[in-house]
């Protein structure tokens, strides 16, 4: 479950990032992270367990800090979700030119249109899809790496670029960030084994998300191999593929896409409207208009969006993660202090990337 909701869109931005930053600087920030974001997953894990699984993160900010954290807790998650769709459309067009050579800009509609069909007659979360679109990316990356990796190539990437020390951090917090699948998690677990070791919780969690580093690791070393160039969004680089093997990542890119933007889609509808009682009818024009529109207003740039919408806003979720459980856990000592370290450092990678707004573009 982790796996198919952590992976998605932004592996296609990480061989980038390891181009520019250096692959030992990324590396770091990929082991590093990974650490990070076990421990704030299993903190919210404990939390559900602390409240018996009966609020959420925002009704757990409802009510424990009063309507103005829980709308800006709100802003931060619609805020990204919308950004994050928007994201896809733009790699969604990429990947239909992999497939239909010469769309251009169409490629945008087309793809907007294909995904947004579920989302106009209300369909519903089949869960089952996500988890094919993940094992199909894993499936896929694994053939990436084998047959470009044991054919040979040449690995030049610098070890550590100074200049770009932050560069990594936005797209590594997008790459990572899983915590929405721990509510489901919860919710299969409910009422069997939710009480066995926090320990072993905490393992289980580690596994996972190390398991998703080194699916993007593999990526990243079949790209650097093989792409004729790396660029932001990686696939406008691998025009040296033979034909048969972009057609094959164009397939399966859109496919789980697709598999990731309704959910996401979904995600939106069910918030707005159980949360903020936001008119179902215009709730689904705005899920269906907001990410094409802020296409055509100019965030034409998937790095830029990708590396704003973690940076920023999905930075911003696991602060809230961390505010909930500092309230709810009742942590004193050194594990208060490792609590606002975290948080250190989720704010300070934030505010680096409000000053890189303009890389959006």
């Amino acid at each position: 479950m982790i796996l198919a909701t952590t992976i998605g869109a932004e592996i296609f931005a990480l061989p980038y990032v390891f181009k520019e930053a250096g692959w030992v600087l990324s590396f770091l920030y990929l082991v590093v992270l990974s650490l990070v974001m076990t421990t704030v997953h299993s903190l919210y894990w404990r939390v559900l367990v602390e409240t018996g699984g009966k609020k959420r993160l925002l009704g757990i900010l409802r009510e424990h800090f009063g309507a103005g954290v829980f709308y800006l807790a709100t802003l931060f998650v619609l805020g990204g979700l919308i950004l994050v769709l928007t994201a896809y459309l733009i790699l969604g067009a990429g990947f239909l030119n992999l497939i239909f050579p010469g769309l251009g800009s169409e490629a945008i509609f087309i793809f907007w249109f294909l995904v947004s069909i579920p989302i106009a007659f209300r369909f519903r979360r089949i869960f089952g899809l996500e988890v094919l679109g993940g094992i199909l990316m894993v499936g896929l990356v694994g053939f990436l790496f084998y047959n470009f990796w044991s054919a040979g190539g040449n690995f030049s990437v610098e070890g550590w670029r100074a200049e770009n020390l932050f560069l990594p951090f936005g797209v590594m917090i997008f790459a990572l960030t899983g915590w929405t699948a721990i509510e489901p998690i919860y919710d299969s677990y409910r009422g069997r084994s939710t009480e066995m070791s926090f320990k072993a919780r905490v393992f289980q969690f580690g596994v996972a998300t190390f398991g998703v580093a080194l699916v993007y690791l593999f990526f990243v070393l079949a790209v650097l191999v093989s792409a004729g160039k790396v660029t932001p969004d990686t696939i406008s680089g691998l025009l040296n593929w033979p034909e048969w093997e972009l057609k094959l990542l164009g397939i399966f890119g859109i496919f789980a896409l697709a598999t990731s933007y309704w959910p996401i889609a979904l995600e939106i509808k069910n918030l707005t409207v159980r949360d903020l009682k936001f008119s179902k009818s215009w709730v689904s024009a705005a899920v269906l208009v907001l990410p094409l529109l802020l296409v055509f207003l100019g965030l034409k740039s998937f790095f830029g969006v990708t590396s704003f919408v973690g940076g920023v806003f999905l930075a911003g979720q696991y602060l809230f993660l961390i505010l909930a459980a500092e309230k709810l856990l009742g942590y004193k000592g050194i594990k208060q202090f490792w609590l606002f370290l975290l948080a250190a450092v989720f704010l300070l990678g934030a505010v680096y990337q409000v000053l890189q707004v303009g890389h959006l573009l």
